[in-house]
């Protein structure tokens, strides 16, 4: 049952602290098919849907003069447009590491991704996002070239990181692969798990949903088109998620309240949940209209909050289900290094994670 009365933002962020996480489409497309996407069913992009390298340094500058960001906030280069489509991206994450600001990116493994060693120390997350681990699998959802995608994967790493240690890679970067669980893909986990062991790389899988807010909406609210929701019960694992909005508490806050989202027009958004473009009502205003403090405010009160917050939609994106069947596939990261790590104390572990960052900046 769709809950109603709850309440706006009561969480109020501390006025002059930076947000620690912001989210900026770098890409105003996706050159994936998923159909449970907004950018993968986004119809034509009218003009260039890509962020121009001195555009983003721009409304970067904007955002650090506004003291909404510092060198403590992680940038991810990503919404959901695919980050690797813009030619700008080594530009961009370069203007990032000259002002020594962190950064992420989630790629669809469509192209490999080469940047220098001094962009590179900046890169905090390195996520593949995989519909499957087979060409039937990504027929149905990703529309890529599957051998293509593993292949891009490995030449990225070696790219990459090709020239560091384990012990340094362990502790100075992330590499993940979010698995995305379809019913018809199940049965492709564990060669999946067994890749990304192979590779160093983190394996993490989530079962799939809708990523958009009004699709998520329509569904809990049970007005999906018949064609819509009949596609859906043949390839969503939702027997979850009952008892998962059964735990929303009733003064839930929503963790995009206090995050900072911009789209590839530098337009500050209401959030990365996931909307088609131009959406009404998810567009806060242009970064160099609005003050610091008018973003603050805006952005807490948008009109779309209400019925993503009230559905339990907005509950549901931020606690995506993880299989409890995975514990049998292969575990990855199963390196003496990782099991050292897993064994040091806390004190010990950001020592030496002190230590390699004081390391790469003398190198």
């Amino acid at each position: 049952m769709e809950k109603s009365g709850l309440p706006m933002n009561t969480i109020k962020k501390v006025a002059g602290t930076p947000f620690a996480a912001l989210n900026y489409e770098i890409s105003g497309v996706c050159n994936a098919k998923c159909p449970y996407c907004d950018s993968g069913c986004a119809p034509v992009y009218a003009g260039s849907p890509y962020l121009k390298a001195a555009d983003f340094e721009r409304g970067i500058d904007r955002l650090l003069s506004l003291g909404l960001i510092d060198t403590s906030t992680c940038v991810e280069l990503f919404i959901s447009g695919e980050p690797t489509l813009n030619p700008d991206l080594g530009k961009i994450a370069g203007a990032l590491a000259e002002r020594k600001i962190h950064y992420s990116i989630s790629t669809n493994g469509s192209r490999a991704i080469e940047l220098p060693p001094e962009h590179v120390k900046f890169l905090k997350v390195l996520t593949f996002s995989m519909s499957g681990f087979s060409q039937v699998s990504y027929d149905r959802i990703h529309g890529l070239r599957f051998e293509k995608v593993l292949s891009n994967i490995v030449k990225t790493l070696d790219n990459l990181f090709g020239k560091e240690s384990w012990l340094y890679r362990r502790f100075m970067h992330s590499v993940n692969c979010s698995f995305h669980v379809y019913q018809f893909n199940v049965q492709e986990m564990e060669e999946a798990a067994r890749f990304c062991e192979g590779n160093g790389i983190a394996f993490q899988p989530c079962e799939a949903f809708f990523n958009g807010v009004p699709d998520t909406i329509a569904y809990l609210r049970k007005e999906l088109s018949p064609a819509r929701l009949h596609q859906a019960s043949r390839d969503l694992l939702v027997y979850y998620l009952d008892n998962l909005l059964k735990e929303q508490p009733s003064d839930y806050q929503c963790p995009q309240w206090n995050m900072l989202s911009v789209d590839e027009k530098s337009n500050i958004v209401v959030c990365c949940g996931g909307f088609p473009r131009n959406y009404p009502g998810t567009v806060v205003g242009s970064m160099f209209d609005l003050t610091a403090d008018e973003i603050n405010e805006k952005k807490r009160r948008m009109p779309v909050c209400g019925p993503c917050m009230g559905s339990g939609a907005a509950y549901w994106q931020h606690h995506r289900h993880t299989p409890a069947f995975i514990g049998r596939f292969p575990k990855p990261n199963k390196d003496i290094v990782y099991r050292i790590g897993k064994l040091l104390p806390d004190k010990l572990r950001l020592a030496a994670k002190k230590y390699l960052r004081r390391k790469m900046r003398r190198s």
